[in-house]
């Protein structure tokens, strides 16, 4: 971000007559939260399709799934949103101290997987999303409800983004976090 701003003149660390001050950078989460995935969960998994623009209903609707393995029947999006972090208890039930607001957020979203499934033909469908380093994960959790009577799951996928003391603490602690996601069914259904 600061090598764009000194391209364009802006320095964001001095304040001079006629220079252009900056007092913010905007960055897309969502878009880094995906690249993210990709670099860490998703290193080396083949047979994947990212942010693909897919026609639907004879081209009268695009979609745009942020992750799809149509041989293997799985679509997940990304949402970099805390509300995913509260709507999910320990226990993997959803949480029922939502506001009305929040709720509708939670639909939307969830509806928007489903839509994907539908349209991609996939049984399973999720939506991966980062959470607290305090937040308790099991490895065993089987995070996901039964849609339909077709048998196919919508999955919660969280991910711990530990907090370290160093980069190289970071990278091990993630690489710790990718490998309980890895022995998530719906992961390992991708990773096969």
């Amino acid at each position: 971000a600061r090598a764009i701003l000194r391209r364009l003149g802006a320095n964001p660390f001095q304040q001079k007559e006629n220079e252009c001050q900056v007092t913010g950078v905007f960055l897309d989460m969502n878009e880094l939260w995906e690249q993210f995935l990709l670099q860490t969960l998703f290193r080396g998994m083949a047979g994947h399709s990212v942010q693909q623009s897919r026609d639907v209903l004879g081209g009268h609707m695009t979609i745009r799934p942020d992750f799809l393995w149509e041989d293997k029947g799985v679509v997940l999006d990304a949402k970099y949103r805390q509300i995913w972090e509260s709507a999910l208890r320990l226990d993997g039930k959803w949480s029922g101290g939502l506001s009305s607001e929040e709720q509708k957020a939670l639909r939307e979203n969830v509806y928007q997987v489903l839509a994907y499934m539908l349209l991609c033909g996939c049984a399973d469908g999720g939506m991966i999303f980062p959470v607290r380093s305090s937040w308790k994960c099991s490895l065993t959790s089987r995070i996901f409800d039964p849609v339909g009577p077709a048998g196919q799951r919508f999955w919660r996928v969280p991910v711990r983004i530990p907090e370290a003391q160093s980069y190289e603490d970071f990278l091990t602690e993630m690489e710790r976090e990718a490998n309980r996601l890895r022995n998530l069914e719906v992961i390992r259904k991708i990773r096969a």
